[in-house]
């Protein structure tokens, strides 16, 4: 039975793959309102025909907002559905932004948090131990927008995605970014490059977001938990940087970049606990409360890996 599997899950790559490099031929010149409406087009097909997405989305939301239930509850779980739909609408047309347009398009509040901290020499910027800490609410790409605009080398860590065709892709897509280097991450190797490069001056801006492995630190979202990536506060601790939480959050059509203020860190001595501690606190204290304000905005919600508190 399994090598009579093969052959379809063969047949069935192939045409995934072209149709996905059709849409990508198709619209990636089109204008951004036509984008949209296929990408949301075809999400919303997804998420009829897949119940188990569907099953997980409002599982993973209603944890995350236990008041959410029924009606509310269905449409929060479409909300995620049209977040990711604009979210892709704007990644097929990236290739064609540059940072001027992004500038006028993208509302930063707290910007000054991350300027204070940047030093020009002639026409060189660098950046003072600056950390900054993004998870996929609302839109991952307004904040790479907007780390760009800085006009400071950062270095950013993505995670893979498979197929190898669908990250080079992504890679290729968000590739207009200037100031911005952008890696999938790599095991044994991410962390020492977020380390080189930030002792060079670079800004560094992990992603801490929910792992879909069973590594990280157990944090609590609501009534839900799960495991958090711990490589921002590590270099923090280690390299005595500084962390500046960021989200993208969308409000009557608009999308604004809040940049909050520093986040303090417990320092006792004890690396291992000091990372447990402050990756808890930044996901309990600055993450959790945007996700929950905004449930229908986060867009790893089909992809979480959240289990009611107490179950580990």
């Amino acid at each position: 039975m399994r090598l009579l599997g093969w052959p379809v899950k063969v047949v069935l790559l192939l045409f995934v793959t072209a149709l996905i490099f059709i849409i990508y031929r198709t619209l990636r010149s089109r204008s951004p309102a036509t984008r949209y409406k296929v990408a949301r087009a075809m999400a919303v097909a997804t998420y009829k025909i897949r119940w188990g997405l569907r099953n997980r989305i409002k599982r993973n939301l209603s944890l995350v907002r236990p008041d959410l239930q029924g009606e509310e509850l269905e449409a929060k779980a479409k909300e995620v559905v049209d977040t990711i739909a604009r979210e892709w609408a704007v990644l097929l047309g990236s290739e064609d932004a540059d940072v001027c347009e992004a500038a006028q398009r993208i509302d930063v509040e707290g910007a000054e948090k991350i300027l204070r901290r940047l030093e020009c020499t002639g026409q060189n910027v660098t950046a003072l131990n600056v950390i900054i800490a993004p998870i996929h609410l609302c839109s991952i790409e307004g904040v790479l927008d907007c780390l760009d605009i800085f006009q400071v080398p950062t270095y950013a860590p993505i995670e893979r995605i498979n197929p190898e065709y669908l990250l080079r892709l992504s890679l290729r897509l968000r590739g207009g970014h200037e100031f911005l280097r952008l890696e999938p991450r790599q095991r044994g190797q991410t962390y020492r490059r977020m380390v080189e490069r930030f002792r060079c001056g670079w800004a560094i801006a992990p992603l801490v977001d929910i792992q879909a492995k069973k590594s990280g630190v157990l944090c609590r979202i609501g009534n839900g938990q799960g495991r958090f990536e711990t490589g921002a506060v590590r270099l923090a601790l280690e390299e005595d940087g500084t962390i500046f939480p960021a989200f993208v959050v969308r409000q009557d059509g608009q999308y604004k970049v809040v940049v909050e203020d520093s986040l303090e860190l417990v320092k006792t001595g004890d690396r291992e606990a000091d990372i447990e501690i402050n990756t808890r606190w930044l996901i309990e204290g600055r993450v959790a409360p945007r996700i929950q304000s905004c449930p229908g905005q986060w867009m790893r919600a089909p992809w979480a890996d959240l289990e009611p508190v107490g179950k580990y």
